[in-house]
C-alpha cells in the first residue's frame, strides 16, 4: 500500500484487460502491494469482458480507491480498430511517469515502482527504466529465465529488443512527444511497445536495472503468440518495417539488413518448431543469411525427416 507522503501523483499505470478472469487478482495484487513514498494509480480497461474479469475489477476498485481506477467498457473497444483505448487512456494518464502491465501479467517486486521512480527522479535524461523478468509458459506450468540485457546503444536496439513491456517506466511527457511526433496510431504497425521504445531510445538513455521485477504469461494464441504461421510472419515483418522506419529517422545509411534478415527468419524457424512444422522450419533455415553449424545440421535432419514421412506416406 501506499505510504502518505506527497499530493503529486507520480505513476499512472495502465492495465489493458479482456477475459483474464483466471489470471486479474495476480496482477492487481501487483499493483496494490507497491510500496512508495509518492502516489500511484492503476487505470485498469476493461474492454467488455463476457467471464468474471469485471466482478473481480470492482472488488478491488472498491477495496483499493485510491489505487485501481477502472474503466469498464460496455461495447468492445479494440474490435473498432480505431485507436479508441489509447484515446481512452491517454485522457487518463496524469501521471509524471508511465508503467504498463496487462492483466494476464503480473508484477512481483513491492519495491519496483520506487526503484524505477528513484533512478528518473535522479537522472532526467533518462527517459525510460525497464528490469529483469521471468517467464512463465501457461500450457506447461513451468517458468523460464528472459534473457534480458542492458541497453548497449541505438543500433543494438534496432537489431533485437532489449525491453519487456511489463518492467517498464518512462517519462509521460516523453510519451506524449511520441504520440505528436510520430503518430503511431495512423501507421500499419501491429505492435505498440516497440516503436515507443526506439524513440524513446532516440531522445533519452535507457537505463536498465538488473532484478526481476515481474512475471509475463505466455499464452497460446496472443497477439504476438498465434497459433497461425502466416499471421506470425505477417507480425514479424511488421517488425522489419518498425525498424526500417526508425532506422531511417534516426540512424540513417546504417545498413542493417543481414542482422534483420537473420531475426526475421529465425523467429520463423522458433514459431515452426513450436507448431511441429518441418517444412517450414526447413524453408526459413535455408534462408538464413547467416548459417551456423547447428543451422546447417538442422537442415539435414529435417530434410531426412520430411523425406522419410513422404516416403512413408506414398509407400504404405
Amino acid at each position: 500500500m501506499q505510504e502518505e507522503s506527497k499530493n503529486e501523483l507520480m505513476v499512472t499505470i495502465r492495465c489493458l484487460v479482456y477475459n483474464h478472469e483466471p489470471y486479474i487478482r495476480q496482477c492487481l495484487d501487483g499493483f496494490v502491494m507497491q510500496k512508495t513514498n509518492f502516489r500511484f494509480e492503476a487505470i485498469v480497461h476493461d474492454d467488455a469482458s463476457t467471464d468474471g474479469t469485471t466482478t473481480i475489477i470492482k472488488e478491488y476498485a472498491d477495496k483499493y480507491p485510491d489505487i485501481i481506477k477502472p474503466i469498464l467498457e460496455t461495447e468492445n473497444q479494440y474490435s473498432k480498430k480505431d485507436g479508441s483505448i489509447n484515446r481512452i487512456m491517454n485522457e487518463l494518464t496524469h501521471g509524471k511517469y508511465i508503467a504498463l502491465c496487462e492483466g494476464d501479467d503480473y508484477w512481483t517486486d513491492p519495491l519496483k515502482l520506487q526503484k524505477q521512480v528513484d533512478i528518473l527522479e535522479h537522472n532526467h535524461k533518462i527517459g525510460l527504466c525497464y528490469t529483469k523478468a521471468s517467464i512463465y509458459v501457461q500450457k506447461d506450468n513451468v517458468f523460464k529465465n528472459c534473457h534480458s540485457k542492458p541497453y548497449k546503444g541505438y543500433k543494438s536496439i534496432l537489431i533485437s529488443n532489449p525491453i519487456m513491456t511489463l518492467t517498464t517506466l518512462f517519462r509521460k511527457d516523453l510519451y506524449f512527444m511520441y504520440l505528436h511526433e510520430i503518430k503511431p496510431y495512423s501507421k500499419n504497425w501491429l505492435m505498440g511497445d516497440y516503436p515507443l521504445w526506439l524513440y524513446l531510445a532516440a531522445k533519452s538513455e535507457i537505463y536498465f536495472l538488473p532484478e526481476k521485477t515481474a512475471v509475463y504469461r505466455y499464452l497460446e494464441n496472443s497477439a504476438s503468440h498465434s497459433s497461425d504461421l502466416s499471421k506470425q510472419e505477417k507480425f514479424n515483418q511488421n517488425i522489419i518495417d518498425i525498424k526500417h522506419y526508425f532506422r531511417d529517422l534516426f540512424l540513417p545509411n546504417t545498413d542493417l539488413e543481414k542482422e534483420w534478415n537473420d531475426n526475421f527468419y529465425r523467429r520463423n524457424i522458433r514459431n515452426g518448431l513450436d507448431a511441429n512444422n518441418r517444412l517450414y522450419c526447413l524453408k526459413n533455415l535455408i534462408k538464413l543469411p547467416t548459417k551456423t553449424f547447428k543451422d546447417r545440421i538442422k537442415i539435414i535432419l529435417f530434410s531426412f525427416n520430411i523425406s522419410f514421412n513422404l516416403y512413408q506416406k506414398y509407400h504404405k
